[in-house]
This record gives structure tokens, C-alpha cells and sequence, in this order.
């Protein structure tokens, strides 16, 4: 069977990996490289399920395949030492409901005292949660898939049936599969059974300049910010936030893809994220220095629990189209293809 995999980020790069065992498989992608959207430009936690207390979905999601995860990829993957989770007294949960909660499911964690962060409520939550290695991940990949046909700078327009074959057009040309799978979060637009927001999203590289007690620090429950390793050899962290990261917000994608930003807007941000980080820890500036930035796109669903759980969907005969906000997702991806394809 030939099947069209369009999108090499890790949703498209795994289950490419899984398919080319047995059939012919060939991968489309509007970038010049495999990984250069939110596969690679992103904080890559890998989650346990402490980012979503308001969704049981994406709670189980993540705990139910962390252990697969990390038997997979443990080549890819770096511990962190304490990782702390923080509860600011703004938050939509408040310290005790959070704790309570998770003690509840039978999450493993640790309890330490603060002295380090300001306007938070309670104590400093230690969780095992770690990350991947973007470049690993990227340079893994490429060698899993060095055999597979790539068709790169390349723009899907749509698809078309004829009897049991399926034409995909781009702005290249046309190509016939008998199996068409979207891997790129539901930015063709395939996908009609729930509604998605598209995000233009910034995050801050900051350098660890002398000793901190911390190695990641995530402050829930809302609009609130997250300080991650990403380059732990070179002590180089990125700082989310969940108000100021999303550039540009839109339904639909060529907004946030045609969106060119200024200097003056990162500049704008760039205080606005340092000033923020800095109310809850007031040592930031003393500690740490601006590296770079980066730029990411990424696609939601829309709802009040900031659900992130997995959205398999067949949109025609043979055409499926996958969204999910966790990594982790790529196993149930698997799962439910097997019932469609002979993997």
C-alpha cells in the first residue's frame, strides 16, 4: 500500500517509522526539514499529567503512556533534578485542591518548603517529569527515516478521490496514495467534528548564570508561566507563559502563518515575560540572561479545561487526521491504525 504522511513532526516521523515496515510510504512537508515547527520549538516536557488538573482526558493520556515513552525514547529523554511545580495564589486551583488531587490519582511526588519564589500559595510540589532533546529527537529521526522519500518546500492544497485512489494536490504537483494520513494538528482544516484555535506562539531562551535551587519551575493554575531546561549541557532554559506566549490567535491558519512580527512586538513581549517571571521570582535577572527566541505554531481545540487529549478523526475513506497537544499521543495513534492499516 502507498500511503502520503504530510507533516514530520513527531506524530508523522513515529507512525512513518511504524509504516514503512510494510508499505510504501512517502512524507510531504511545507518546511525544508523534518521538525521545524512545535515538534522541535517547544518546552518538550515530557508530561505526567501535572499540567492538567481540570482534565482528567489529558491527566490519563499522559500517565498511561509515560512508562512506553520513556522505555522507547529513555536515548532522547534527560532527568531533572528538582523540578518543581508552584500554585500561585491567583491560580484557578488553589494549593490544597491541587495536592489533594494528585494525591488522589497516585501521583508520586515530593513536598519541599519555598524560600526562593514570592506570591505562592503553599509548598513547592517535586515531580519526575523530564525532557526531550529536541536535536536528538530531530537527529534520531532522520536516521529511522534516511531510506523514506521526502517531498520538502511543498504545499498541500487539498484532496481528491477517484475510485480507490487518492490525488493529493500541492503547489508542486500531484501525487496518487492509497492511504492519506494529516499529521500537521489540523492545519489543512480537515478535521470538522470539533472547533481549533491556530497559535503564533514566542518563547524566551534565558542562560543560567550562576547557581539556582531549582531546574524547572512551573507555576499553575491559569495564566501563569513555566522556566524549563532545554539545553541542559549548555544551562540554557526557555520561559513560556500561558497569557503572553500566543503572538497571534486565530481560527484560521494562513492568519498566523502569513503573521510577520516586529522587533518592537518582541521587545513588548520580552518585558512583559521578564516582568512577570520576576513577581514570582524576584531573582530572575540576577540569575539568568537573555540567549534568544524562537517562534512556534501550534493548533488547540477549544475548551474550558485546557484539554489536550488526542483527536483521531476519519475525515473520508482512507483519509485520517490526528491532533493531540501531548507527544505521548503517538502510541494511541499507533493503536487505532492498526485497526485501519496492516502495521
Amino acid at each position: 500500500m502507498k500511503i502520503i504522511v504530510i507533516g514530520t513532526g513527531w506524530y508523522g516521523c513515529y507512525i512513518s517509522t511504524i509504516l514503512k515496515n510494510k508499505h510504501e510510504v512517502i512524507l510531504i512537508d511545507k518546511n525544508t526539514d523534518i521538525f521545524e515547527n512545535s515538534s522541535y520549538y517547544n518546552q518538550n516536557r515530557v508530561h505526567l499529567g501535572y499540567h492538567y488538573p481540570r482534565s482528567f482526558k489529558t491527566r490519563q493520556l499522559c500517565k498511561n503512556t509515560y512508562d512506553k515513552f520513556l522505555k522507547e525514547f529513555s536515548h532522547l529523554i534527560n532527568k531533572i533534578p528538582k523540578n518543581y511545580y508552584t500554585i500561585s495564589k491567583n491560580s484557578l486551583i488553589d494549593y490544597d485542591t491541587y495536592k489533594n488531587l494528585y494525591t488522589y490519582e497516585n501521583y508520586s511526588f515530593n513536598i519541599h518548603q519555598n524560600t526562593d519564589f514570592d506570591n505562592i500559595d503553599g509548598n513547592l510540589i517535586e515531580v519526575d517529569e523530564l525532557v526531550i532533546d529536541s536535536l536528538k529527537a530531530k537527529n534520531y529521526f532522520k536516521e529511522k527515516l534516511q531510506d523514506t522519500k521526502y517531498i520538502f518546500n511543498t504545499t498541500v492544497n487539498k484532496y481528491s478521490r477517484n475510485n480507490n485512489k487518492i490525488t493529493v494536490h500541492t503547489d508542486k504537483g500531484d501525487y496518487q496514495c492509497d492511504f492519506l494520513l494529516d499529521c500537521t494538528y489540523n492545519q489543512l482544516g480537515l478535521c470538522k467534528n470539533n472547533k481549533y484555535i491556530y497559535e503564533l506562539d514566542i518563547m524566551f531562551e534565558f542562560k543560567k548564570i550562576n547557581f539556582v535551587n531549582f531546574n524547572g519551575i512551573t507555576i499553575m493554575d491559569g495564566n501563569f508561566m513555566s522556566l524549563y531546561p532545554r539545553d541542559i549541557d549548555n544551562d540554557i532554559f526557555t520561559l513560556s507563559d500561558v497569557e503572553h506566549t500566543p503572538v497571534l490567535v486565530s481560527d484560521n491558519y494562513n492568519d498566523i502563518h502569513n503573521y510577520l512580527i516586529t522587533n518592537e512586538k518582541i521587545d513588548e513581549l520580552f518585558l512583559k515575560f521578564t516582568e512577570k517571571i520576576s513577581f514570582y521570582y524576584p531573582e530572575f535577572k540576577n540569575n539568568f540572561t537573555y540567549h534568544s527566541y524562537f517562534l512556534t505554531k501550534k493548533t488547540k481545540i477549544i475548551n474550558n479545561s485546557a484539554s489536550r487529549h488526542i483527536i483521531i478523526e476519519q475525515v473520508d475513506e482512507n483519509v485520517v487526521s490526528v491532533n493531540c497537544g501531548k507527544i505521548c499521543g503517538i502510541f494511541e495513534f499507533e493503536e487505532y491504525l492498526k485497526n485501519k492499516i496492516l502495521i
